[in-house]
């Protein structure tokens, strides 16, 4: 079976909230089964044709409704796909999907929801539109439009893991808690309330998938040397915390995972 996907950056008023846009398209030859990692971000998605699932570490599979969010995860997901299915995804900048939407960040992480319940109604026109269309950029200009009009009715506020995220970054999350604590002036109470509110995960599970995102980057260009040197240049305690952490994160070890198909993580992780 065949799938491709093709990303679109948003408009430049909504780059701050939104990283980018996703096409998902399967063929007519078979079911298919892709293992994805932990990037940090959140995903609201729209299930144009066809089916697809979501399966959050060892839980049981979800099917992928009209509208369905992609909360924090913190463990290796899989996606399948069912033939001729078509989705279209928005990759939202984490710390402010909650704020777009208004959901308990919290109560999401690790799980994979349908958010018809709160927005079938308010997006009901968007999904409406989207029927009548083919081409994938008339499909981002409705979206984008629906987005822009949001943000004009209800501009978001201060965030302090926004604020913090590029920090986060520039260090490959190679920083504690309590190293986090000094270089942006807020107490570890503070930090610890703010992200779970704003991410619906702890800062201490942000600095590790920002991390181990560094590191798998690393590994993908083939710029490693030696484990060691990663276990050094990446903070691990020894080679054993490092694997662990990297099975928990991709379900496989690091052999094992470069040997697998990794379409949708190389995606993710490049984008």
């Amino acid at each position: 079976m065949s799938l491709s996907i093709n990303k679109y950056h948003p408009r430049p008023s909504l780059r701050p909230y939104i990283k980018f846009y996703y096409l998902i398209r399967t063929d007519d030859t078979g079911d298919i089964q892709l293992d994805n990692h932990p990037q940090g971000d959140v995903d609201l998605i729209f299930t144009l044709d066809g089916e697809a699932e979501f399966k959050p570490g060892k839980s049981s599979a979800t099917p992928l409704t009209d509208m369905f969010v992609v909360a924090q995860q913190n463990q290796s997901f899989q996606f399948s796909f069912k033939p001729n299915t078509r989705l279209l995804g928005i990759t939202f900048q984490a710390p402010h999907f909650g704020e777009f939407f208004k959901l308990p960040m919290p109560e999401l992480a690790n799980t994979g929801v349908s958010i018809e319940p709160e927005y079938g109604f308010e997006l009901k026109d968007v999904v409406n539109q989207f029927q009548a269309l083919e081409l994938e950029e008339d499909l981002i200009f409705i979206l984008e439009e629906y987005l822009t009009k949001k943000l004009e009715r209800s501009p978001l506020g201060p965030n302090l893991s926004a604020n913090l995220l590029p920090l986060i970054q520039e260090h490959n999350g190679v920083l504690s808690v309590g190293q986090l604590e000094q270089m942006a002036g807020y107490s570890t109470r503070t930090l610890q309330r703010k992200f779970q509110a704003e991410l619906g995960i702890s800062p201490k599970s942000l600095l590790q998938i920002v991390r181990f995102n560094a590191l798998l980057a690393q590994l993908k260009q083939g710029s490693i040397d030696s484990w060691s040197r990663i276990v050094y240049d990446y903070g691990y305690f020894d080679q054993a915390h490092f694997i662990k952490d990297f099975k928990r994160y991709t379900s496989k070890t690091p052999t094992n995972f470069l040997q697998s198909n990794t379409t949708l993580s190389d995606f993710f992780l490049n984008s």
